[in-house]
């Protein structure tokens, strides 16, 4: 993958699993929520108990599932929103297993190990196990919750510099990799080992932001094509996650537009209504 051949036509990095290559298209269909609108009536609130604590949550299953890690029960707890219960409990591969979820399909990493499974969300059975490709320990995953892919890794370079691949969801193989400086061809990003990676719904936009340093940072990449865009603007916005379209990106300071930007723009954008904590959401 490299510069974009405005000429040629645009085949998506983008994988499913053996499906056509439209995949993403019923991903962008659905932007994020994983419900037919006329499904969407009113539900009471329930409170769904778990066997632990969970140490870390994310949304796959067309918006539909929350999958959530829970070490001291050394289980995944499969949350159904529309049925409101756990469907199923998975075993977990390890106390830091990192989680990535699509449209269909849920990844497993246990970073040491270096081993990935991966699931099938529909039969919410195992399909693969398999070694990590590549060099590295990975530290942070991610996939739209309403794509086919691809998955984002982030892996610890042994210094203070990190590198990023992308992963056909079926396949597990590489459809993208940096140097060890964590570049992408023609971009200025410099990624770093204690990155934490949000995707897009749709699987076309991924940001990241660090922890335990200052500033944060924001880190925007964006797949067009068979390119890929990116961006860094250096400075603290918190948390960055982009909505479910990757047009815009909520962070702990404020919702703006995604790409292009830079921090002056940035700073005086007045499309910022507030300076609060927000979330992306689909009603």
């Amino acid at each position: 993958i490299g510069a974009a051949d405005e000429d040629a036509p645009e085949q998506p990095i983008a994988g499913d699993g053996g499906a056509p290559q439209d995949g993403n298209r019923k991903a962008a269909q659905v932007r994020g929520g994983g419900v037919d609108p006329a499904a969407r009536a009113p539900v009471a609130a329930k409170e769904i108990k778990l066997p632990g604590v969970q140490t870390d949550i994310i949304a796959a299953g067309y918006g539909r599932l929350l999958v959530a890690r829970i070490p001291t029960a050394r289980q995944i707890a499969v949350i159904d929103l529309m049925q409101q219960k756990v469907v199923k409990y998975l075993p977990l591969p390890s106390d830091d297993t990192i989680m990535a979820g699509s449209g269909d399909k849920l990844i497993l990493i246990a970073p040491v190990e270096g081993v990935m499974q991966r699931y099938d969300l529909r039969t919410l059975t195992k399909e693969v196990t398999r070694q990590v490709p590549g060099e590295g320990q990975v530290t942070a995953a991610a996939m739209g919750h309403s794509s086919a892919g691809p998955l984002f890794l982030v892996r610890n370079a042994r210094t203070h510099r990190a590198t990023f691949s992308l992963l056909d969801q079926g396949s597990l193989k590489e459809v993208l990799d940096t140097s060890q400086r964590g570049q992408p061809r023609g971009a200025e990003v410099h990624l770093d080992s204690n990155m934490n990676i949000r995707a897009s719904g749709d699987g076309m936009t991924f940001t990241g932001w660090r922890t335990g340093t200052s500033p944060n940072g924001i880190f925007q990449f964006r797949i067009l094509g068979r390119s890929l865009r990116s961006t860094y603007v250096h400075s603290s916005f918190g948390s960055v996650v982009p909505s479910a379209d990757g047009k815009y990106i909520c962070s702990s300071n404020g919702v703006f537009a995604a790409l292009p930007v830079d921090k002056e723009n940035l700073l005086a954008d007045p499309t910022i209504k507030t300076r609060a904590l927000s979330v992306p959401a689909l009603h």
